[in-house]
């Protein structure tokens, strides 16, 4: 009878938490519009308003490209491209992730007052840094027909990376924002390891510069081929093979992971906030 009782309930559960994540989804016009006026309220009062972004990041661009163009002694106008993609792909994924530690706390006020799924909060964070990563790629609207042909893009490989990478955003945001809602000592250490992440990943770098016993750092790294994925569409390539099997592998791993362990805190968040 017992073993029953909690079968009842784990299935209760699973059954809850595919509503949650299916709901969210269906929700789509509740947190794009939420993720709108998150970027609105960002830039309240600002003459140029998301265009910031944008200053930010060529300025950024290119002063990285000149002083580690000069220290890698590669030419100029490959390197620039290689780097613009890197850093728009780079600060989607940090952003995603830093934010996502937070994406139950600060919205504590809603979840404690209505029954909403918390999957739209994840959906939320991701959609928030989709809009600022597209403010973002405008900087490689004017540097990649200066390198090259237009006709070098690949529609088709920047939507299959940008969903993948997008997918895999999404398990890691769901266990973090709950991890971090338990334990709030959690976000400036996920700040510090994405840090780290930022050097080991080649974002400055390309795997092949590494000496060759380090370069196993690139290779065995899921998030540089996560990052890959849309990165090298960005630049007019296709990803490797290996990178799409990676990120899928992982993809599958980590969701499986997302799902059970969503499944079994889900209801606690309300109670952490």
């Amino acid at each position: 009878m017992l073993q029953g009782t909690v079968f009842s309930t784990e299935r209760t559960r699973t059954a809850a938490a595919v509503d949650d994540i299916c709901d969210g989804l269906a929700a789509w016009r509740f947190w794009t519009m939420l993720a709108w006026t998150d970027i609105k309220q960002r830039y309240q009062r600002s003459t140029l308003g998301p265009l910031w972004m944008s200053i930010s990041m060529s300025l950024m661009i290119g002063v990285l490209a000149l002083i580690y163009g000069s220290i890698f002694k590669l030419p100029f106008s490959d390197y620039v491209l290689y780097l613009a993609a890197g850093m728009i792909t780079w600060l989607f994924v940090s952003n995603c992730v830093l934010e996502g530690t937070t994406a139950f706390i600060i919205a504590e006020g809603i979840i404690k007052q209505s029954a909403i799924p918390l999957s739209i909060y994840i959906y939320r964070v991701i959609w928030r840094s989709l809009i600022v990563m597209l403010h973002n790629a405008a900087v490689l609207l004017v540097i990649f027909p200066m390198v090259r042909p237009v006709t070098a893009l690949n529609p088709l490989a920047m939507l299959g990376g940008l969903l993948l990478v997008m997918a895999n955003l999404f398990v890691v945001v769901l266990i973090l924002a709950t991890l971090c809602t338990r334990f709030r000592d959690l976000p400036p250490i996920a700040a510090s390891l994405v840090q780290i992440a930022f050097y080991v990943t080649p974002i400055l770098y390309q795997p092949s510069q590494l000496p060759e016993q380090l370069q196993l750092i690139a290779h065995y790294n899921p998030l540089y081929h996560v990052i890959d994925l849309l990165r090298r569409p960005l630049i007019g390539e296709l990803p490797e093979p290996v990178s799409y099997a990676v990120a899928l592998g992982t993809l599958l791993v980590t969701g499986a992971f997302a799902f059970v362990f969503f499944s079994r805190f889900r209801e606690r968040v309300a109670y952490w906030l």
